[in-house]
């Protein structure tokens, strides 16, 4: 299967250009650095895989339109997707520079080796697909929502009526919310929302001069979560 790469970061590039070269069946035909030149490579060469990162994705997806179909993976530096809806149906999966390269290596072989066109049956449950979702948050459903509206700017009270509960029902979820992911009030719960609608790591901010040592020990606790969460089930994608 050949691979085009599409990304600004050279340091990225030539580290997953040397990775992937050691998969069997992936030949990384082509490497380029702006999403012109990848339109000019996937009109030229019609690569079956393209792995770029979001912002390239998003220009290089409205200029070639739907005539090419190819399986797409996008690579970001976020520790987790949220690409837009539109976007998202198009990939078939999500690679984080953290990830590990064990993980990158999986996804890529296992949509490498995919015998289905995109967007057939298979595609729903595809393991690779889990990837473009963000990890999950040690949350319950309803909490999860809420957390979700929190990060859109909403009050307790719109939040209340956007799902159909009471203000207290909301104000009890925010409290737990916070209680769970170590959060000490509104504004670091926003902030935390807020970060994690952007695709960053959740780490409790904390005071003091400990602080920072606290938030980087969290980080490095959430990356190997999400290795865990967001890993492609061992048992059908070995």
């Amino acid at each position: 299967m050949s691979l085009l790469i599409a990304t600004g970061s050279a340091l990225v590039l030539l580290g997953l250009k040397s990775v992937l070269a050691e998969e069997p069946g992936i030949d990384v035909s082509e490497t380029v650095d702006c999403p012109e030149a990848a339109v000019r490579a996937i009109r030229e060469k019609r690569p079956s895989l393209v792995i770029a990162e979001p912002m390239f994705w998003s220009r290089i997806a409205g200029q070639i339109g739907d005539y090419w179909l190819a399986k797409v993976v996008i690579l970001g530096p976020q520790f987790h997707s949220m690409l837009l809806p539109a976007i998202a149906s198009r990939v078939c999966g999500y690679i984080s520079e953290r990830d590990p390269l064990q993980k990158v290596k999986v996804v890529a072989r296992t949509v490498a080796n995919c015998g289905y066109r995109f967007g057939e049956g298979y595609c729903r449950s595809c393991p690779v697909r889990s990837t473009i979702a963000p990890a999950n948050l040690p949350l319950t459903a309803r909490e999860s929502q809420v957390f979700q509206r929190i990060a859109e700017g909403l009050r307790s009270g719109e939040i209340a009526r956007t799902l159909g509960l009471s203000v207290k029902t909301v104000e009890s979820h925010r409290e737990n919310i916070k209680r769970k992911l170590g959060l000490a009030s509104a504004g670091e719960l926003f902030q935390a929302a807020i970060l994690w609608k952007a695709g960053h790591p959740i780490a409790a901010l904390k005071r003091g001069e400990a602080g920072l040592a606290q938030q980087d020990s969290r980080h490095e606790g959430q990356a190997e979560g999400r290795a865990d969460v967001l890993k492609v089930p061992p048992r059908s994608l070995r």
